[in-house]
């Protein structure tokens, strides 16, 4: 069992590198073209190399099942939360209808799930990530692209092309095919996809933290629908999932690699989904913001549940 002291330690670890990106901005050292790069190199770089060297665990039965396991209820709970979330807060207002639902579905599985899985369960735990997140990828490209934006065929299309050429899916494919295949990277190329994989938890960290720091706090705290959805996001949804994993004897590492994806705050694509489709991206941050701030308190409790 995971000691709760090197959890908690690594928890913080977490957040005080959160916190020296949130000084980063307000002092002006992380400008906006500053933070887009960093987000730009983190998704098109480092967690792709992060997610090839997961992938380099030896091949075994049991961890095959993990994954399937992994996608199988990765599927399910998205499914279940897009339709969920329609029913939940189809009485809001238009402008902020959109974001709830959006959030409903989406948790930061990448940026924030990524570090605490590897602080948890290491490079193994990072593979069922992977699993976890190529299901968000093909519903945020989709589903969560129509949320915002309507289901034209060309944004379709448009879609459809994101989810099998971004970086992610990419490399969760050629992963997955090495892995099965049993292809091992020379010891040259593998430290080095390494050490850029490593960079993935401190630069997702600092990027979150800055983009933090750009929501007004006094304003951050308004609203009934902010609450709810946290309340779905951060102890529902995982508590839920969690339990329903257990009447179904899902292996301990699959369930609790899901657990921890699924209780990660409001994924920070819902104030750029706003952003770049007109919505209410103001609303969509203080999402962001609150399910994150709470997330200090809620994380370190799911991490000890799976431990």
């Amino acid at each position: 069992m995971t000691d709760i002291g090197m959890i908690l330690g690594q928890v913080a670890i977490l957040f005080i590198i959160m916190l020296v990106g949130v000084i980063a901005r307000k002092t002006k050292i992380l400008s906006d073209a500053g933070l887009g790069a960093m987000s730009q190199l983190a998704l098109f770089v480092t967690v792709p190399c992060m997610v090839l060297v997961s992938f380099q665990s030896e091949f075994s039965q049991q961890l095959l099942l993990d994954m399937g396991h992994a996608v199988a209820w990765s599927l399910g709970v998205h499914i279940v939360m897009w339709l969920l979330g329609k029913k939940i807060f189809n009485r809001f207002a238009l402008n902020q209808r959109k974001p709830l639902q959006f959030a409903a579905i989406f948790s930061n599985a990448a940026f924030m799930g990524y570090p605490v899985l590897q602080a948890i369960f290491g490079e193994t735990g990072l593979l069922l990530g992977s699993m976890y997140t190529a299901i968000f990828n093909i519903f945020l490209w989709t589903v969560g692209m129509s949320i915002f934006s309507g289901s034209e065929k060309e944004d379709r299309k448009a879609a459809i092309k994101r989810v099998l050429l971004n970086p992610g899916t990419i490399a969760t494919v050629l992963g997955l095919v090495m892995f099965v295949f049993s292809i091992k990277l020379p010891d040259m190329p593998m430290q080095a996809l390494s050490m850029l994989g490593n960079m993935t938890t401190p630069l997702s960290m600092l990027i979150v933290g800055a983009r933090l720091a750009d929501v007004r706090i006094k304003e951050a705290f308004a609203g009934a629908g902010v609450y709810l959805a946290c309340a779905l996001r951060l102890v529902a949804i995982p508590l839920i999932l969690m339990g329903l994993m257990k009447l179904c004897r899902v292996p301990p590492l699959a369930m609790g690699v899901v657990t921890i994806q699924a209780a990660m705050p409001i994924a920070a694509n819902t104030a750029m989904f706003a952003e770049m489709f007109g919505g209410d991206a103001p609303f969509a941050s203080r999402l962001v913001f609150l399910s994150t701030l709470l997330s200090i308190i809620t994380i370190p409790v799911f991490m000890l549940l799976v431990a």
